[in-house]
């Protein structure tokens, strides 16, 4: 009999063929090969070499492909089929023929079916995938298919800091550090990072996670890439229309925790949609269409106990999803395509809020707009002595954060209780957000075969040009201080969740106004330039060696300083020896660099400042050293959105944007920032790995990686002007006070006295800096500029076990992860909670998971039917401990007590009220960052569907998912963007109090019906 098995990435699209006996071990040359695709008309046939080895180049990646080894003599015929390629990749499949017997048995073919990567038999990558068939068995929430990677080993779901913040996590690492393609080409919402184009689930055909030790062709993240392949037309006119909803709480379980992740009571989601996909010229010209509209029914909760009443408020969020695709076959060696993409997403934010302790009355409630457009044009050239690939990317986003749903020129306003508590924001939402960016990239690459050297060079730019409109509210923002006979009258008046800014009393104690003063659009270019060679040498046929190097280099490096970082060079080696026909050992090492993520340097130019006293507080901190000597103040600093107080305001009167113009140069702020007059340095990754993979039998296959990685230049907060660590009330790890000591800390006054450049008060309470005898009005208390202080180490041990159906009527997939990451940044915002000890931050990273067991089992009972369940298995996620506010205080301005988290008196972690996610808040004494753990989570989902033929190709498909099916309310494991996290918990560790703030979702069901032809 013939054993086929391999399918493994190395970079652009072709497919390496190797024949070996399948007795000795041994390479057959000179042996024909055919290779064919009867869905475009493909047909090739070409011998094997010295080493059993044939090459495939500039194969499309539509339809799936049959290899054949011709029959001769010595040997039996073998064919294996269903092999399907991923966009920029090679592949290889190593046939392992039968030799004949002296007796003569005739003419037999062994056949083999393929479709899933097994053994890497060409280099150290450790990358997984999903084809299509595994995509649509999987149950998946709204077919988004972030939702699928979740199944693959080193993919976690992210704990974020907001509600649209990516979701993603590679290796424990940031969120927003993956890299998304789109058929190798840039798919990056590039201001935070995530997916620009939420590529509909009809569109995909293979999704492909690179997690480790990739080719010099892939980077811009020390984390991972994914790379999704999209359909394409074939001969045959297939397509499919469909229905899926949510029905909700009709059937859901309850849950006493609302979710931003459709879990909430009255939540419904209707989704539809099509994709056909066909020839226009058979053989040569193909096309392929897919349309999706998604609208999902949200019930938030408005509860305000201050005015005794609570409210659920309705909301939608509609999605629109557009693509589509030409492929031509220009002749047997020219290949072109042209993709468009385009994106309409509407998100309501209609008030209340996802746990039901929300502020937001309707009056100020938005919407969220996220609009994509993406065309691509890739053309594919191919010969017998090289393959050319070249790639057009335009691409246009348009993100509104929070675009008012009662437009007009309102001011917003904060009310409070007595107690200072906020319970209402009313008005407008009072933060204009919108960003434009549009971006193009050129890539080009040539893959040259020259003896057993296959040689790959190329290179490319990524352009994004960056609009920002900011700030505060340009109608202005107010804080009212209620009492309760205030209170009281509005309660009287009865409107509930229709409270307006003209509902409350005219009388009232404005103790907060500013208004927005500028405004205008601001933003930068960003050019990312990398070149790369590789060169995969086959030593013998059981050995290849693959070197290579890319350099890249990023303007935004240039930060506030003269030049950029010119020396990101990356080299990268791999080897792969096959130590028979069933099993290989491979290793690796890799120098991996990060791009610079835009919002660095549109932070610094959002709260940028350049005033005079701005200026001259610079100075200061640049002879204190704070600042190197060579500072150019004037490259560092930029006219941002500026906000003026006003003092004494009645309630609605208060000065309007164009009276108080004249502060514009003279507005004391809290927090500035300032671009970096060292530049950035892109951060990078040190990455190794060492693998193990066996064929166990012909459809069963084992495989083990061990992975280090050390990453250094990662992006923190560097505080300019923080004040020193108080000597009196440590912060450090296992501090614990002594008995009957006081609990008093620095007050916000004392630490001001303390930093560089002091921050007084004047008989009126106004603050101002002292600077060389001067008192200056119009600095700021923080200064803050991204730095490289970042640093982490990851290390993982993964095990995987994988079956095709093959004969039998079930396949399966399981991985296990025991992995730890440490680090002490959890991304660009991150800050030390004392004078930038970033060392002293040092801990588990916030998407650490130690154990992760996750797999999928699909089985096919009969013809027609397939039942997949799943599972998610993992240790709980790090805790941060910190202050409980009732052990510590300080003594205010008046002489009062005032309770606080904030043990420094900084201003880190004083807002903490146990429903916002933050990585930087003060740690009770005694604790070290991320020192406890919650409870272990358990999570299985079920899919079952049913395929009813209609005759011809004609079917109908009916489909139920379940998530949760046993209820699970789990504590870690579940992404918590925007929502109150279990992460962070009151008081030490020895305390055992854990606070319940949220949950992973209940017992959920999704039901559809589809059409195909």
């Amino acid at each position: 009999m013939g054993l086929m098995f391999t399918v493994s990435a190395y970079g652009q699209v072709s497919l390496k063929v190797s024949v070996v006996n399948n007795k000795t071990g041994k390479p057959i040359a000179n042996l024909p090969v055919i290779l064919r695709n009867t869905s475009i008309g493909y047909r090739q046939v070409r011998k094997t070499n010295k080493q059993g080895k044939v090459l495939f180049k500039g194969l499309s990646t539509s339809g799936s492909y049959t290899a054949t080894s011709a029959g001769t003599a010595e040997f039996y015929k073998f064919e294996t089929q269903n092999i399907t390629l991923s966009a920029n990749k090679n592949q290889s499949i190593t046939i392992a023929v039968t030799p004949k017997s002296t007796k003569n048995l005739g003419k037999i073919t062994v056949s083999g079916n393929n479709s899933v990567a097994h053994i890497n038999t060409v280099d150290a990558q450790v990358s997984s995938q999903l084809n299509t068939a595994e995509v649509e068995n999987l149950p998946i929430r709204a077919r988004d298919f972030q939702q699928a990677l979740f199944r693959l080993p080193h993919v976690v779901k992210a704990t974020g800091g907001f509600i649209t913040a990516p979701k993603m996590s590679i290796n424990d690492g940031k969120p927003e550090y993956t890299n998304y393609l789109i058929d190798g080409l840039d798919n990056n919402e590039n201001d935070v990072g995530g997916p620009k184009f939420p590529i509909p689930q009809g569109f995909i055909q293979n999704i492909s996670v690179l997690s480790s030790n990739y080719s010099a062709e892939y980077g811009q993240s020390v984390d991972g890439v994914v790379n999704v392949t999209t359909k394409s037309g074939t001969n045959n006119l297939r397509g499919q229309g469909y229905f899926e909803t949510r029905p909700g709480p009709v059937i859901d379980a309850s849950s006493p925790f609302i979710q931003n992740d459709q879990a909430q009571a009255g939540f419904q989601r209707y989704q539809g949609g099509f994709d056909i996909g066909g020839p226009i010229v058979k053989n040569k010209t193909f096309f392929f269409v897919d349309a999706e509209g998604t609208v999902d029914i949200n019930d938030n909760v408005l509860r305000v106990p201050q005015l005794g009443f609570s409210k659920t408020l309705e909301g939608y969020d509609h999605k629109g999803l557009f693509s589509a695709k030409l492929d031509q076959n220009w002749n047997d060696n020219f290949h072109s395509s042209l993709r468009a993409d385009v994106g309409l997403v509407s998100l309501e934010r209609q008030g209340g809020g996802l746990t039901g302790s929300g502020i937001i009355f309707p009056s100020a409630s938005y919407m969220e707009d996220r609009k994509s457009v993406e065309v691509a044009n890739i053309n594919t050239y191919h010969s017998s002595a090289f393959s050319s690939k070249t790639s057009l990317l335009y691409s246009h986003f348009y993100w509104n954060y929070s675009r008012p749903i009662n437009p007009g020129n309102n001011p917003d306003v904060t009310l409070e209780d007595p107690r200072q508590i906020a319970f209402a924001h009313i008005g407008a939402p009072g933060f204009p957000f919108i960003l434009f960016e549009n971006t193009g990239q050129l890539k080009q690459k040539f893959i040259f075969t020259h003896g057993q050297h296959q040689i790959k060079v190329g290179g490319g730019i990524v352009t994004s040009n960056f609009s920002l409109t900011g700030g505060g509210n340009p109608n202005g923002s107010y804080t009212v201080m209620l009492t309760q006979q205030q209170i009281n009258q509005i309660k009287q008046k009865n409107v509930g969740a229709q409270l307006g800014i003209h509902d409350v009393p005219s009388d009232a104690r404005v103790t907060n106004y500013s208004v927005n003063l500028r405004s205008n659009p601001f933003g930068r270019r960003q050019n990312r330039f990398n070149i790369y060679a590789e060169d995969l040498w086959s030593v013998s046929n059981r050995l290849n060696l693959s070197f290579g190097v890319r350099y890249v280099y990023d303007n935004l490096s240039k930060g506030g300083g003269g030049t950029g970082d010119w020396n990101n060079i990356g080299p990268r080696f791999s080897f792969n020896y096959r130590l028979n026909n069933k099993s290989v050992i491979r290793g690796g090492y890799g120098r991996y660099f990060q791009k610079i993520q835009y919002t660095i340097v549109s932070d610094a130019l959002e709260f940028g400042r350049n005033s005079p006293d701005f200026r001259s507080e610079l100075k200061a901190l640049i002879r204190d050293g704070r600042l190197p000597k060579d500072t150019n103040i004037n490259k560092v600093t930029f006219k941002g959105p500026v906000s003026a107080s006003a003092e004494n305001v009645k309630y609605l009167q208060g000065p309007s944007r164009s009276q108080l113009q004249d502060q514009s140069g003279n507005v004391f702020t809290n927090t500035a920032r300032i671009l970096n007059p060292n530049g950035y340095k892109n951060p990078y990754s040190d990455q190794f790995e060492l693998g193990y993979q066996r064929q166990l039998k012909q459809d069963l296959f084992f495989s083990v990686d061990l992975i280090y990685h050390r990453t250094r230049d990662l992006f923190v907060l560097h505080e300019l002007n923080a004040p020193a660590s108080p000597s009196y009330y440590p912060l450090t790890r296992n501090f614990v006070p002594p008995a009957g000591q006081s609990r008093k800390v620095r007050s916000p006054r004392q630490a001001d006295a303390k930093r560089p450049v002091p921050i007084l008060y004047n008989s009126q309470g106004k603050p101002f800096g002292l600077v060389q005898g001067d008192s200056l009005y119009g600095v700021s208390r923080g200064i803050a500029m991204g730095t490289n202080e970042g640093q982490s180490q990851y290390y993982a041990a993964t095990i995987g076990l994988k079956k095709n159906r093959g004969n039998d009527n079930y396949s399966f997939k399981i991985f296990y992860t025991l992995s730890h990451d440490k680090t002490n940044t959890e991304g660009f915002n991150f800050r030390a909670v004392n004078d930038n000890q970033f060392s002293k931050e040092f801990g588990p990273s916030t998407n650490d998971r130690n154990d992760v067991l996750k797999g999928f089992f699909t089985y096919y009972p009969v013809n027609g039917l397939h039942i997949t369940a799943t599972t998610n298995i993992q240790s709980g996620q790090p805790v941060n401990r910190v202050p409980d506010a009732s052990k510590y205080y300080y003594i205010n301005s008046n002489g009062q007590k005032v309770h606080t988290t904030d043990l420094n008196g900084n201003g880190i972690g004083r807002s903490f009220q146990g429903d916002t996610y933050s990585t930087i808040l003060d740690r009770t004494p005694g604790a070290s960052r991320n020192s406890d753990r919650l409870p272990w989570a358990v999570t299985f989902d079920l899919s079952a569907q049913y395929k009813l033929s209609l005759g011809g190709d004609q079917k109908l498909e009916f489909r139920a998912d379940v998530f949760n099916i046993f209820n699970a309310e789990n504590w870690s494991g579940f992404q918590n963007d925007g929502v109150p996290t279990n992460q962070i918990q009151v008081g030490p560790a020895s305390s055992g109090r854990f606070v319940q703030h949220a949950a992973s979702p209940p017992r959920q069901f999704q039901f559809s019906v589809h059409y195909l032809f």
